[in-house]
């Protein structure tokens, strides 16, 4: 009977076929590696492979708005719109003074019933409260305001903060946004 050994496995059952397979195959494994590695290190920061290209000099990116001192009006807007929509009195008032995010899909006959995408509080301080001004700009604010509920309100909490976000839209300042802002309750030490 004849032999039916090929050339190749001949080569690779010798001591130098062997050698040099085991160079090839580390040498493959050596590129996995360094190829896994590149992709998981560069994952999410990787702007070459991103869906955006990097800004040519031709490309102007818009300013920053300009800070500005909060407009009188608007403040005026945001008080208004605690003493009627957030503690529910004359709560028809406050239709003209909410924006398009809060008003959208209501009639004023329906927002005057109350139910309506102002979260309710019963402040005792909705008059007299301050804001804090986040940030100003020329058609844009945002206030953060503090609200302690009346002493016999049924609440979960005695004290709230709100974020009050406010737009100018044709000339007139209006509520668009006004959220509770999730506090982290504290342990007392030891537990």
């Amino acid at each position: 009977m004849a032999s039916t050994t090929s050339p190749t496995s001949g080569f690779f059952s010798s001591s130098r076929g062997q050698k040099w397979l085991y160079w090839v195959s580390g040498i493959v494994f050596a590129a996995g590696v360094i190829a896994i590695i590149t992709v998981y290190a560069t994952r999410g920061n990787s702007t070459a492979a991103s869906s955006n290209p990097p800004a040519s000099k031709s490309q102007v990116t818009a300013p920053a708005p300009k800070h500005v001192k909060a407009s009188p009006e608007a403040l005026q807007t945001a008080r208004k719109f605690l003493e009627t929509a957030v503690v529910r009195k004359n709560v028809g008032a406050s239709y003209d003074l909410v924006g398009p995010a809060l008003r959208t899909g209501f009639t004023r006959k329906q927002w005057k019933t109350g139910n309506n995408t102002v979260i309710p509080f019963p402040a005792q301080n909705a008059k007299t409260t301050a804001f804090v001004v986040k940030y100003s700009h020329p058609t844009d604010l945002l206030l953060q305001v503090v609200l302690v509920a009346k002493p016999h309100a049924l609440v979960d909490k005695r004290q709230l903060q709100f974020n009050m976000e406010m737009n100018k839209i044709h000339g007139r300042w209006l509520v668009n946004s006004f959220t509770p802002q999730y506090i982290v309750p504290h342990l007392a030490s030891g537990n």
